[in-house]
């Protein structure tokens, strides 16, 4: 099996003058600040969604309550009221209950990627900020390129190209499912006037795929910042994530324990779920294995993680040919991140023998 380190032997950072489209500090500082202005004018527009989503969720609310007050004003004098009457404030309270929940789960998810774009727009301002200083030191220097320009680059396109692909996750899930959310909820309203069982049948099958919409928008959640990872650490979030890849693939996917059970320092913790998440992405997506195990280890010369698969493999060299060239997503993002760990990524492949990628990352002091 062939053995290569990303970042060892003759590899080195691609010549910024060789990226298509970022040909220098300026066309990149231009990306960047073009990608912040998008972003900033987004977010503004998300923004505004959570405003009249928090509107509609304060006027459902006040609805449901008027349904509330006449439900208990009609069963105190039930005697009073005609059996289609009684029927009929009973559906309103449900309808009107059941608007609540779509409100409250419409604002929630709008505030969510609120909080996301938030974040993306953050970090877009840090990266320019650097390169504007990058720009002041070379017109300085009289120097034409920094040597972390090259770094910044693959950033920022990493960055980019997750964003395209997190911007489809959420249009072929959860908004393609809220879409049939609204459609469901058009069909009860005309049902209400001509078909009371047909409308109690429809509301059923709006609430299954409410609930079904809440499960799915929970799950990318989880996988764009899973809490746990916060709250109970590393261990926990792999243990829950391998379990929730294996019943959503079909494979078999197993964790392993090797060691005392210990937290590690968040943005250790952090990268090593990105590079465990990014991997079994890929193992899931291209590999066409039977099964995966994810093992991590704590160990006296620190933390090591290992994602290994019975798939197809690949030609370690052709692969990296692909991470300067800027062609994938997977390997450029988990390479990255070892870096920022002050590691490297060993990958192990070949065609027909599998793959298996692992990473240590030193107790301080340990060389």
């Amino acid at each position: 099996m062939a053995v290569r380190a990303f970042g060892e032997g003759n590899q080195h950072s691609p010549d910024p003058n060789e990226v298509p489209g970022l040909a220098n500090l300026d066309e990149l500082m231009g990306a960047v600040r073009q990608e912040y202005e998008q972003v900033s004018r987004e977010l503004e527009e998300i923004k505004l969604l959570v405003r009249q989503a928090s509107t509609e969720y304060d006027r459902a609310n006040g609805r449901k309550n008027q349904a509330i007050t006449r439900v208990r004003e009609m069963e105190a004098r039930l005697e009073t009221f005609a059996r289609q009457e009684i029927r009929s404030t009973y559906l309103a309270a449900n309808e009107a209950e059941m608007r609540v929940f779509m409100m409250q789960e419409q604002r929630d998810r709008f505030q969510d990627k609120q909080r996301v774009f938030e974040r993306y727009q953050r970090s877009l301002l840090q990266v320019l900020n650097t390169l504007l200083r990058l720009q002041e030191e070379r017109q300085r220097s009289g120097a034409e390129a920094d040597p972390a320009l090259a770094s910044l680059t693959r950033i920022v396109q990493t960055q980019e190209q997750l964003r395209r692909r997190i911007a489809q996750q959420l249009h072929d899930g959860p908004a393609q499912a809220l879409a049939n959310v609204v459609l469901s909820a058009e069909i009860c309203e005309r049902a209400m006037e001509r078909d009371q069982a047909r409308a109690r049948e429809e509301l059923l099958n709006l609430k299954n795929s409410v609930s079904t919409t809440l499960q799915e928008t929970r799950k990318f959640i989880f996988e764009l910042r899973p809490m746990t990872l916060d709250d109970l650490g590393l261990v926990p979030t792999l243990r829950r994530y391998t379990q929730e890849m294996a019943n959503k693939s079909g494979m078999q996917i197993m964790f392993s324990m090797r060691g005392p059970e210990q937290r590690l320092p968040s943005q250790i913790e952090v990268s090593l779920f990105r590079i465990a998440q990014e991997a079994l992405g890929n193992v899931v997506t291209h590999a066409r294995a039977r099964q995966a195990l994810v093992t991590f280890a704590i160990h006296e010369q620190g933390a090591t993680l290992t994602i290994e698969d019975d798939g197809q493999g690949f030609h370690v060299e052709e692969a990296m040919a692909e991470v300067q060239g800027r062609r994938t997503v997977g390997l450029p993002s988990m390479l990255e991140r070892a870096e920022m760990l002050g590691t490297r990524l060993q990958v192990e492949s070949m065609p027909g023998q599998g793959t298996k990628i692992e990473l240590t990352v030193p107790r301080p002091g340990v060389s």
